[in-house]
């Protein structure tokens, strides 16, 4: 009795075979997932970035002398609203018969599903006429 050779790879072989690619392929997957989690923190930082811009926009026109808490609909079903305090006395200028004090601003900008999406302080001057008291 003869042996014949047989050609391909036997089972032992095909098995290691796979071992080395699941061993290969894992670290890429867990790389994947990584990055992954990183693109959708990216994502939400951007997004608050963007929120926090337009609530300092929408604060710039507002005098928290006047209205020393309110909110402002940003769009997209997102609202700023904002405390302010005053942090220093109201003092009258010389030229034009204003009165001003710097206030303190407590803002955040809240998405339509009420969930907080930004939070910030700035410090911001309110004013109105000396004469409107």
């Amino acid at each position: 009795m003869t042996r014949e050779r047989q050609s391909g790879f036997s089972v032992i072989e095909a098995l290691v075979a796979v071992a080395i690619m699941a061993a290969a392929i894992l670290p890429l997957a867990t790389l994947q997932g990584q990055v992954s989690r990183t693109a959708a923190r990216q994502q939400q930082m951007q997004a608050s970035l963007a929120a926090e811009r337009s609530a300092m926009a929408m604060l710039r026109d507002a005098n928290m002398m006047e209205a020393p808490e309110g909110a402002f609909d940003l769009g997209g079903g997102s609202v700023l609203r904002w405390q302010a305090r005053p942090i220093s006395r109201a003092a009258t200028t010389n030229a034009g018969g204003f009165s001003v004090a710097l206030y303190a601003i407590d803002a955040r900008v809240i998405d339509g599903n009420g969930r907080e999406i930004v939070k910030f302080s700035v410090d911001q001057i309110g004013w109105r006429r000396a004469d409107a008291r």
